[in-house]
């Protein structure tokens, strides 16, 4: 049972497959060829992030808050700017998560 009080952290559970492969390649960061699959039931009314912003949302937060687009590189930054579809959205998206 998790209280979600303060904000949790982002965790990624990859299906069995991607545990596997994950494991094979990083066996130290890695520990698990099992994937993790989980359920939560809310106990009290409960809002949490589904997804996240619209690409052109995210470009508009880069420019308006600097402290936040310090932890963006610069190609992460361009793919972002340059997203002017879903297949680039995407990609810029991998690139400010890798």
């Amino acid at each position: 049972v998790l209280s979600a009080e303060k904000a949790l952290s982002i965790q990624s559970h990859p299906d069995k497959t991607g545990a596997k492969r994950l494991y094979d390649k990083d066996p130290t960061d890695n520990r698990d060829t099992n994937h993790k699959p989980e359920m939560a039931i809310a106990l009290t009314p409960f809002e949490a992030m589904c997804s996240l912003c619209p690409i052109e949302e995210i470009a508009i937060l880069i420019n308006k808050h600097c402290d936040f687009a310090v932890f963006i590189s610069e190609t992460a930054k361009l793919a972002v700017f340059l997203a002017h579809d879903e297949d680039l959205g995407r990609s810029a998206l991998k690139a400010m998560f890798s």
